[in-house]
């Protein structure tokens, strides 16, 4: 028994040691993963992931707490039966809406999965067995609400579309125009993804570069995207592209004298980006057409 409650020790302190580690980093714009994985994860997230793991360091000292602390024990099946559901549908929306896995969150899965386990060696049979019903349950739910869906494809440039959407035609002829490769989806097929990440509009562009992926919404801007990615920006590819007039506010200046600048800026810029917690964005004008409701309307 005194092993059992020194392994369970350890899990907890493991457990809250990852996710405050993670949450730290995160805090400094960095992370302990470095995968695609949680990269993409981390784009479909609609709240700052940030929140998820200060949620997950407290859960890990609240448990150890009830560890210590007699009055408190009895919440500690409680607990552990909210995290397992909770995990149900974490584990359950990388399976099958994300289709790929963060292995940062697979480990805290993980450290629960043995804390649970080492709970039903001690005897909590009940209730654990009830958290792995709930664990059961909220990841099958997960399933069959996203039975059908299909993940976004992490090609370099890939051009979210309506057949309907005249500035989706818009896009596909700039690209035709300048030879520029574009991995075309329709939006129907990718609709579960692009609920999840609260995108109702067409057209968009996702870029999976080497700093991860990046969401770009409205005909005008993925047209200045695509630009600024094939050639560095001039006052020439910028006339050419007739878009010098929808460059985010940082870029507006004089061309002439700030190309160089410019170039930079736009490749490092936040705006019209859709990353983790950050909605994503339209310009005023930019070319949009709603989609998943009976009137399509475009702007």
């Amino acid at each position: 028994m005194k092993k059992l409650t020194i392994a369970y020790i350890f899990l907890i302190m493991l457990g809250g040691l990852l996710t405050s580690a993670e949450l730290t980093m995160l805090m400094l714009h960095s992370s302990l993963c470095s995968s695609a994985g949680c990269r993409i994860v981390e784009s479909y997230l609609k709240f700052d992931e940030r929140y998820m793991y200060a949620i997950g360091f407290i859960f890990f000292c609240s448990l150890y707490l009830t560890e210590h602390m007699k009055s408190l024990s009895r919440y500690s099946h409680l607990l552990v039966m909210s995290a397992l559901a909770a995990e149900g549908y974490l584990v359950g929306f990388q399976f099958f809406v994300a289709h790929t896995f963060c292995p940062v969150c697979i480990s805290v899965a993980s450290i629960i999965a043995g804390i649970s386990l080492l709970k039903l060696i001690s005897g909590a049979k009940e209730p654990i067995l009830f958290g792995i019903y709930l664990f059961v349950l909220t990841f099958s739910l997960v399933g069959s609400i996203n039975a059908t869906s299909t993940p976004i494809p992490t090609d370099r440039h890939v051009l979210i579309y309506s057949k309907e959407c005249p500035h989706c035609e818009e896009v596909i002829r700039f690209c035709k125009e300048r030879s520029i490769p574009l991995k075309l989806i329709e939006a129907g097929e990718v609709k579960g993804a692009l609920g999840w990440m609260g995108i109702d509009a067409v057209p968009i562009l996702v870029c999976n570069d080497d700093d991860g992926k990046k969401i770009y919404s409205g005909a005008k801007t993925i047209e200045a995207v695509l630009t600024a990615k094939s050639e560095p920006f001039t006052k020439e590819t910028l006339t050419k592209a007739g878009r010098a007039e929808t460059m985010p506010r940082q870029m507006k200046g004089n061309i002439n004298q700030k190309s160089s600048e410019m170039n930079n800026s736009y490749k490092n810029s936040e705006s019209f980006i859709y990353s983790g917690s950050a909605d994503y964005s339209v310009g005023a004008n930019d070319g949009v057409c709603s989609v998943g409701k009976s009137n399509q309307t475009c702007e």
